[in-house]
């Protein structure tokens, strides 16, 4: 499966989309990583007890929640909305 995301691209974020609601399944999410200081986009798999199930696009070539576990809601940057593709030609 092609990733969602390229090398290159940029995307818009809601920093506000879970203030009142929960990220669904489905969902392209920016969080920060757990373990790290920089912020990773992933696909929302599941939310249970104000925790999310993070997992990319191209599993056997991410680092998601299989290896860091659930994070807390809080570690969330936001929802992104759209994608802007800036590739060099």
């Amino acid at each position: 499966m092609r990733p969602t995301l390229q090398s290159g691209d940029y995307v818009l974020v809601d920093p506000s989309a879970f203030r009142v609601d929960h990220p669904s399944p489905g969902m392209v999410v920016a969080a920060w990583h757990p373990y790290r200081s920089q912020v990773i986009i992933k696909r929302v798999l599941d939310v249970v007890d104000g925790q999310v199930f993070l997992m990319g696009d191209q599993p056997d070539q991410s680092t998601d929640s299989r290896s860091f576990g659930r994070i807390a809601m809080g570690k969330l940057v936001g929802q992104v909305k759209s994608r802007i593709t800036h590739h060099k030609k």
